[in-house]
């Protein structure tokens, strides 16, 4: 369950997940190695894509093992096809839920105050700021947003971290019951 972890990232795995019909970026932490990885999808719509998605999805989720999945929210006032994106999210949340792993939602706006130091950033801000706080130089946005939540399951467990913005989320996130969905 949710905050029975042992306060040692090393006894966690951790995944960070941007939901993306397109390109859906996945970060793993596990004993502290972190993996990316993209899932992409541009050529398929409807049920055929949400299939693929999942079946890729569900060998990450088998190989990986996580304790805890940290996911983006849901932008809202998206005009980029709302409803497919929440079709998607929550597939992930059931496949999370079955599996007894703890989900962590994370707003964009906190996803970018956290790893920019502010809520409203660019995509190229966020790259920029993953490559400069983390190390890990990333061209594809999914990819530094999902690096941005593995990390906030990190600090969310560890509770360090030398950056005031990366703390203020985490411990909003703390305070914010409905954002988190225990199993």
């Amino acid at each position: 369950m949710l905050g029975q972890h042992k306060g040692n990232v090393k006894d966690t795995r951790i995944i960070g997940i941007d939901p993306s019909l397109r390109k859906t970026g996945i970060c793993s932490i596990i004993d502290n190695k972190i993996e990316t990885t993209l899932i992409e999808d541009g050529k398929h719509r409807g049920v055929t894509r949400l299939s693929i998605l999942r079946r890729a999805f569900l060998k990450i989720i088998n190989e990986s093992k996580p304790d805890l999945a940290v996911m983006e929210g849901y932008s809202i006032g998206s005009i980029n096809r709302p409803f497919d994106i929440g079709e998607w999210s929550g597939i992930i949340k059931v496949e999370l839920f079955d599996r007894n792993i703890d989900l962590i939602v994370v707003s964009p706006m906190e996803l970018k105050k956290f790893v920019v130091g502010k809520g409203v950033s660019g995509k190229r801000l966020v790259i920029a700021n993953v490559a400069k706080k983390y190390g890990i130089a990333v061209k594809d946005d999914n990819l530094a947003d999902a690096i941005g939540l593995a990390m906030i399951g990190k600090i969310y467990i560890t509770r360090e971290s030398k950056y005031r913005s990366e703390l203020e989320v985490v411990r909003n996130l703390k305070k914010c019951v409905s954002t988190i969905l225990t199993m």
